[in-house]
């Protein structure tokens, strides 16, 4: 029988042995059996063309897509388009995520991002406060910008709103739109359309 320094001893070895023995597996087996993993993996930065040969009937070979392959480029927004998203979403999360008792603070938290005509019929939309729980949180899953000019543009959004009350909630994913002005140089909401 063992006694207690030899059994420690040995549980050590064996500890050792199997870290070994994994770090033989992973750096030596595995390469051998699964080259494909560290050889055909392009950098995240690099754009990887896919297409295939195939043979027409007259015998002229031609590029073809493969399905499932985004073939096209991104256009990257500009600073003015990346600032209209950005406000817009801003705007309608969080004219649009509400309780009945926050005190309307969803009014107050847009008034910045609206023109005055904008501003005078957001002041028209306060919630009746209650001790009962009522609220309205939303997300802004799309916004895509339909028109644009120097002083004016639409965004065509699509939310995702979840009403809470009673304990119990509903989920609607309705669509809109939202003007913007131009106004000192910053773009400024002024106009909510919900479909």
């Amino acid at each position: 029988m063992l006694d207690l320094r030899q059994r420690i001893i040995l549980t050590i070895a064996i500890a050792i042995g199997l870290v070994l023995a994994f770090l033989l597996v992973y750096l030596v087996v595995l390469p051998r059996v699964l080259p494909h993993i560290h050889k055909t993996s392009a950098p995240l930065n690099k754009s990887v063309e896919q297409t295939t040969q195939q043979t027409t009937e007259n015998g002229n070979s031609s590029p073809n897509v493969i399905p499932g392959v985004i073939q096209s480029q991104v256009t990257p927004l500009t600073s003015s388009q990346l600032s209209l998203k950005a406000i817009v979403r801003t705007f309608v999360e969080r004219f649009d995520s509400y309780s009945n008792q926050d005190n309307n603070k969803h009014i107050a938290d847009v008034i910045q991002f609206a023109t005055p005509h904008m501003v005078a019929w957001i002041k028209t939309q306060t919630k009746t406060q209650s001790t009962k729980y009522q609220g309205v949180t939303t997300h802004v899953l799309v916004e895509r910008i339909t028109s644009q000019t120097d002083t004016d543009a639409k965004v065509a959004i699509q939310v995702q709103k979840i009403m809470s009350s009673n304990g119990k909630q509903t989920i609607t994913y309705p669509k809109g739109s939202v003007a913007l002005v131009k106004m000192n140089g910053e773009w400024k909401v002024d106009g909510l359309y919900w479909k």
